[in-house]
């Protein structure tokens, strides 16, 4: 794939990802919505024509040069304010390790719990409110 194909791609996979994430907004979101719509419009306004995307990837180059990183910025801001999503959390390499175990008996649980495993309704019940819970909640 050229250059030239292969930012297209990346740039209107952005423009799709947004636009979904916008729809998925619903309606008790919308402060979230718009701000993701503004981000979108800032984004397009930087190739009003997508049709002669081609020709424009040039000047759209240079926007992204001056622009990505503010553009960058207020995405991840969104995400962290909207969503929780996004932080840079500088784990250390145990405390990543750790939580990737966590990770991996949760689904681990998932998993079985999924399957026709021979376990009480109320034993299921109690796993799947527990599920995911801090550690400190659960020995509490």
């Amino acid at each position: 794939m050229t250059e030239e194909g292969y930012a297209w791609c990346k740039l209107a996979d952005i423009d799709d990802f947004l636009g979904n994430a916008i729809g998925l907004a619903s309606s008790f979101q919308s402060e979230f919505r718009t701000a993701l719509q503004l981000l979108r419009d800032k984004l397009n306004q930087a190739i009003p024509e997508w049709e002669y995307l081609f020709e424009k990837l040039e000047g759209f180059g240079e926007w992204w040069q001056e622009n990505s990183q503010a553009w960058t910025e207020q995405l991840i801001a969104l995400m962290i304010e909207h969503r929780n999503i996004g932080h840079n959390w500088q784990f250390s390499y145990r405390q990543a390790k750790l939580l990737k175990q966590y990770y991996n008996s949760n689904k681990l649980l998932v998993n079985c719990l999924d399957s026709d495993c021979n376990i009480s309704e109320k034993i299921r019940q109690e796993i799947e409110h527990n599920l995911l819970l801090p550690i400190s909640k659960l020995e509490t």
